[in-house]
C-alpha cells in the first residue's frame, strides 16, 4: 500500500498531535517513511544483498577463537554494507566484483594464520571510538572499514599503473641518441 504525501502527512498527524513539540517527530517519520519508498523503488538491496551472501561464502563457517562467528546472517551483513556505502560515498563507484577482489586480497594475508584476521562484520566496519554529541546536538561515531580502505587503494594503485603505462610507453616511442 502506498501513500501519498499528503495522506502521510495526516497519518503523521494523527500519530502526533499537537503543535511543538511533536513537529520533529511528524518530520522524522516523513523523512523516514519517503527514505523508505526510495530504497524500494531503487531496488538497490538487491546490490547489498547479493554482494552480503557472496562475501559471506568467503569467510570461513564456524567460531574465531570458539566465542565470535566468522559470518554473520546476510541481513545483518546487508545493513552493514548499506552503512557504509552511505557513510563513506562509495554510490556506484564499485561493483561486486571490485569487493570480492578486495575481499580475497584480504583473506590471501591470512591464509596461513588466522589468528589476527577479522570476522566478516568488523572487515565490512567495525566502531573505532564512543558516540560524540558536538554542541550543536549532533551525534558522530568513528568508523574503521577494511572492506573501504582496500577498495580505495586499489583505486588508487590502478590509476597509478595506468600513468605509468602511459608515461612507459610514451617514453619507448620517443627514445634516441643522445649527442
Amino acid at each position: 500500500m502506498k501513500l501519498s504525501l499528503p495522506d502521510l502527512i495526516k497519518k503523521a498527524n494523527k500519530l502526533y498531535p499537537g503543535p511543538g513539540r511533536f513537529q520533529v517527530y511528524r518530520d522524522i517519520y516523513i523523512k523516514g517513511y519517503q527514505a523508505a519508498v526510495e530504497d524500494l523503488q531503487n531496488n538497490s538491496k538487491d546490490f547489498y544483498t547479493e554482494l552480503a551472501t557472496k562475501l559471506r561464502d568467503l569467510w570461513p563457517a564456524g567460531e574465531k577463537d570458539g566465542k565470535w562467528p566468522w559470518r554473520d546472517s546476510v541481513g545483518n551483513l546487508a545493513k552493514r554494507l548499506q552503512f557504509l556505502w552511505k557513510e563513506r560515498n562509495l554510490g556506484d563507484k564499485y561493483t561486486i566484483d571490485d569487493c570480492l577482489r578486495a575481499a580475497r586480497r584480504y583473506l590471501a594475508q591470512y591464509e596461513n594464520n588466522a589468528k589476527y584476521m577479522q570476522v566478516l562484520k568488523y572487515f565490512i566496519y567495525k566502531q573505532t571510538s564512543d558516540m560524540i554529541s558536538s554542541k550543536s546536538g549532533k551525534i558522530t561515531c568513528s568508523y574503521k572499514s577494511n572492506l573501504a580502505d582496500l577498495l580505495e587503494g586499489q583505486a588508487a594503485m590502478d590509476a597509478q599503473e595506468d600513468f605509468a603505462a602511459i608515461f612507459e610507453s610514451s617514453n619507448t616511442l620517443e627514445q634516441g641518441e643522445l649527442i
